[in-house]
């Protein structure tokens, strides 16, 4: 006893030393953990990401990655995602990711082999919790769509004349509205018709459908006559 006592007296300070270096060293690799971290999300997205398997491996754009509390990190634009796990169906499929929307990406995999069907008989909760979640987020989606582009609940419009619809702009989440009218007469009728509706417009990016405006004439395009 008398020896453990001195032992710990004698090389006290160098113990504590050598812990104070590791706590040091631990901190140390943290901080560089999380700033290399930051770095590889700088300009990136964060899209919401659930597989089930959970063991499942994630490939974006043939590049495996890793998640990070439910959540994948990309460049804007669109992306390739493949995700497989032995006994199961491969997924494979294309999504894209903006500023203004990242959706999630909610996958389940198909059990192929026996221990697959075994292991999905066993666990059927996990897959109505994916499903319960892609649900989730998708009325969310179209409640936030509907608010900012309140003229798509009506839309489209079919009239014996004109039908006016609309288009999405993925990069930005803008709309196009477009109208197709046999003539200026009925594509005039779509635009009082929205006036109608309460809707002015002149607040939206319009595109008539089936008409050349004449005054955008290539160079070349036409002969001068003398």
């Amino acid at each position: 006893m008398e020896e453990v006592r001195y032992f710990i007296y004698k090389y006290k300070k160098s113990f504590i030393v050598l812990v104070t270096i590791l706590i040091l060293i631990i901190i140390a690799l943290s901080i560089i953990r999380l700033i290399t971290e930051l770095n590889q999300r700088q300009g990136k997205l964060a899209v919401p990401i659930n597989i089930v398997p959970s063991s499942a491996e994630i490939q974006i754009d043939g590049q495996p990655i890793n998640t990070h509390k439910g959540e994948i990190f990309v460049t804007p634009g669109d992306h390739k995602i493949k995700v497989s796990n032995p006994g199961f169906t491969t997924y494979e499929n294309s999504f894209s990711a903006y500023d203004w929307n990242a959706p999630g990406q909610y996958i389940g995999l198909s059990p192929e082999s026996d221990d697959a069907k075994k292991w999905y008989s066993k666990n059927p909760r996990l897959y109505k919790e994916l499903e319960q979640a892609a649900y989730q987020e998708s009325v969310e989606y179209g409640k936030k769509f509907n608010e900012r582009w309140p003229i798509t609940k009506i839309l489209p419009i079919k009239d014996p004349y004109f039908t006016i619809s609309y288009r999405p702009v993925k990069q930005t989440g803008d709309i196009y509205l477009t109208i197709k009218g046999t003539s200026p007469r009925y594509r005039m009728f779509a635009i009082d018709h929205l006036r109608k509706q309460g809707f002015e417009p002149t607040d939206y990016n319009i595109e008539f459908i089936g008409f050349k405006n004449p005054l955008d004439i290539k160079e070349g395009s036409y002969e001068q006559s003398n």
